[in-house]
């Protein structure tokens, strides 16, 4: 996933800006010192940074002007395995911990319906720490398709031991 950043030199002036970028052969510069990364933690840095030197023109109110403009392109990946770890698997398991409930009597609905509030509740509150570790999009990510879908099941499962009187697993109905 490229993260770039363009750098402008704009004049005050009318005329050309006074600052020049120059750049490398191969456009790449190998010095990132992926050690120093803030997001290590999430986020793999490729240790190249690319670079592009380009003329940027603007079009204000006083008319057409050039300068130079250099941007910077750095390269980074999120590990995939912490979210699996962190986020797909406490809520799969709440999801499946919700069809325990068929092992509750069927005369009990209110402990069958409790134990899966109590479970819908959880994974409401995890969801409300996992979106702290998540990116502020405006769109809903993969991640949160699939914590909305176990929330859904744990949900579903609710309504069905609530109105699904007589329904036991290995007893007499």
């Amino acid at each position: 996933q490229p993260l770039s950043v363009k750098l402008r030199s704009l004049c005050a002036t009318d005329g050309r800006t006074p600052v020049v970028f120059l750049q490398r052969p191969q456009g790449v510069i190998q010095l990132i010192d992926s050690e120093m990364f803030a997001l290590k933690n999430t986020w793999q840095l490729e240790g190249r940074i690319q670079t592009k030197v380009e003329e940027f023109t603007d079009e204000g109110k006083y008319g057409a002007k050039s300068s130079p403009s250099l941007s910077l392109t750095l390269h980074v990946h999120r590990f995939g395995l912490y979210y699996v770890v962190n986020v797909v698997v406490p809520t799969s398991l709440l999801a499946l911990a919700s069809m325990l409930q068929w092992r509750v009597p069927a005369e009990d609905v209110t402990d069958r319906v409790q134990q899966n509030f109590a479970l819908l509740l959880t994974s409401v509150a995890y969801k409300l720490v996992t979106a702290a570790m998540l990116p502020k999009v405006p769109y809903l990510t993969l991640l949160d398709q699939f914590v909305f879908a176990q929330s859904g099941i744990i949900l579903l499962t609710c309504f069905l031991g609530a109105f699904a009187e007589g329904v036991e697993i290995g007893g007499d109905a």
